[in-house]
């Protein structure tokens, strides 16, 4: 086994910075300067948060979309055409909250090639999501 790598402090303090800011976090705005703060972290070209209810068919019954960086002309698109039925790494996510790296999730769960093909010509190609099951409660950011 090789060496594990570790945080220089520069990173170790703006990893303890981004715990804090997302601990305090209670608006939109906050949501939106930690998800771009996380750029300096991650690499991406786009964020968006979705933060929804499910309904007792394993539906959304309430959602509230937070673009941080979508093009707004694809989210209006996936929304209209209902792509959250078909999305994979959607699929894959209601059924387990946890990190999601798009290739390997294509992989798993489908590789729908009009829907990919359409997501790449506004630039969304390759990507990681995660989220979190909120049990119970109003839904944030409202």
């Amino acid at each position: 086994m090789g060496e594990a790598e570790q945080l220089t402090r520069r990173e170790a303090v703006g990893m303890l910075e981004l715990i804090d800011a997302g601990s305090r976090c209670s608006d939109e705005a906050g949501l939106n300067r930690l998800i771009c703060s996380l750029s300096g972290l991650l690499c991406f070209d786009h964020a968006v948060c979705g933060i929804a209810r499910l309904d007792g068919t394993g539906g959304l019954s309430d959602q509230r979309i937070v673009n941080i960086s979508y093009p707004q002309e694809w989210l209006t698109l996936y929304e209209a055409r209902g792509f959250v039925r078909i999305d994979p790494v959607m699929r894959a996510h209601f059924a387990n909250f946890s990190p999601k790296i798009w290739s390997d999730t294509y992989e798993q769960w489908g590789n729908p090639r009009p829907f990919l093909s359409l997501a790449e010509d506004f630039g969304i190609c390759e990507g990681y999501s995660f989220g979190a099951f909120y049990q119970n409660g109003d839904i944030p950011f409202r």
